[in-house]
């Protein structure tokens, strides 16, 4: 299976995690203006909201200060008894350890900002707060919990009339879905968001959305419909002035075009593959280069072009090397394995057929463990070490 370029197949929208601060906000000048600010702010709620925004607006760049003045602002709004204020504070700090890493102290702030901000009935403020304490559960693998604070989210959307909400609402619902592989409840999800972006016309949710639909069909194995959606997707993207999102876009259509197992549409896919690593070399994107190698090894592997296909694998191998990408060297030995077999050349086969079985075994990677033992079983079945080959195939 091709390895998918675009970034994730889960879009988490992080609704209300600016605390208000707008777009406009997120350059160096206004960070400037807000200490500026601060220099003379009296000890007042007004305070409170600038250390907020100013904790929000370098907490990137300079997390440890967007920590002080989070905790200023705090200290602040309980002293003043401001509970909208202290909520933001501890949303603030959730924030903090979330860049760091930090999820179960992360997941203790965002919990104490909700309970802040339950007491304030401020419904926007509940829904940010809701949203960011499910990303937490959600990078540990507690989707339940995600779901029911998503669900929890969508009420309070619904409340409100606000359709965006609600359609981003649904949105990240489907990616705790799909992370559990309930596709066909992600799809609902998906289609749910789809409908509100496509009655309003914008075009880039409505690209996004038809993006993870073909996600989904693509997991499901139904690649014809995930090749229809990502056209769908690409057909939009090709008028967005932005490579990144173009390469994106070509290289999901060339996977599900790869995917087909035609030779016609493998040649389609490769012509798609060199048009998105063309966009990479220009970006000078490593990590997506090396993909697209190993894409197009990949490709050329099904077209019994082996020694094409080994050269394409060898360049992907020697970026993630240099790159020390464990989990991208894993993918790579999972497809020269593979091709080797092909080839007939069995040692060399299992070899890297253990490389990469080591590689997912050491990081607890569950569908290539599991991989690993159908490549082990058919390299020994090869070999005829038919004992090795049944262990493995029960495995």
């Amino acid at each position: 299976m091709p390895a998918l370029l675009s970034a994730g197949r889960t879009v988490l929208f992080l609704l209300a995690l600016c605390c208000g601060v707008t777009d406009a906000w997120a350059q160096q000048s206004v960070a400037d203006s807000l200490r500026r600010v601060l220099e003379s702010a009296p000890e007042d709620t007004n305070r409170v909201k600038l250390l907020v925004d100013y904790g929000w607006e370098i907490c990137e760049t300079e997390t440890p200060l967007a920590e002080q003045q989070f905790i200023k602002a705090l200290q602040l709004a309980q002293r003043l008894h401001f509970l909208p204020g202290e909520g933001a504070a501890w949303n603030g700090l959730g924030l903090v350890e979330d860049i760091r890493g930090n999820t179960a102290k992360a997941e203790e702030h965002y919990k104490k900002a909700l309970e802040v901000r339950r007491k304030t009935g401020i419904q926007r403020d509940i829904a940010g707060t809701l949203n960011n304490l499910a990303v937490v559960y959600e990078s540990t693998g507690a989707y339940e919990k995600a779901l029911a604070l998503h669900q929890e989210n969508l009420r309070i959307a619904e409340n409100m009339r606000d359709t965006i909400r609600m359609a981003r609402v649904h949105l990240n619902m489907a990616g705790a879905l799909e992370s559990e592989g309930l596709y066909p409840e992600a799809q609902t999800q998906i289609n749910e968001a789809r409908l509100i972006f496509e009655n309003r016309g914008d075009s880039a949710a409505m690209a996004m959305t038809y993006t993870m639909l073909g996600h989904v069909y693509f997991e499901l194995d139904r690649y014809g419909e995930a090749l229809s959606w990502y056209g769908r997707s690409l057909g939009i993207k090709s008028k967005i002035n932005d490579p990144d999102i173009l390469a994106g876009a070509l290289s999901d259509y060339a996977n599900a075009c790869d995917e087909m197992k035609i030779r016609d549409s493998t040649l389609r896919a490769i012509q798609y593959y060199l048009k998105a690593l063309d966009i990479r070399r220009q970006l000078d994107d490593r990590p997506g280069i090396a993909t697209l190698y190993l894409n197009l090894g990949d490709a050329y592997k099904h077209l019994e072009n082996y020694t094409l296909a080994l050269d394409y694998l060898q360049k992907a191998l020697d970026i993630r090397a240099d790159l020390e990408d464990t989990p991208g060297l894993m993918e790579v030995y999972n497809s020269k394995g593979d091709v080797l077999r092909r080839q007939g050349k069995l040692r060399d086969a299992l070899a890297y057929t253990k490389k990469y079985f080591a590689i997912a075994q050491a990081l607890d990677e569950k569908k290539y463990i599991q991989r690993a033992y159908k490549d082990l079983s058919e390299v020994y079945a090869a070999m005829n070490n038919f004992n090795k080959a049944y262990e493995y195939r029960e495995m």
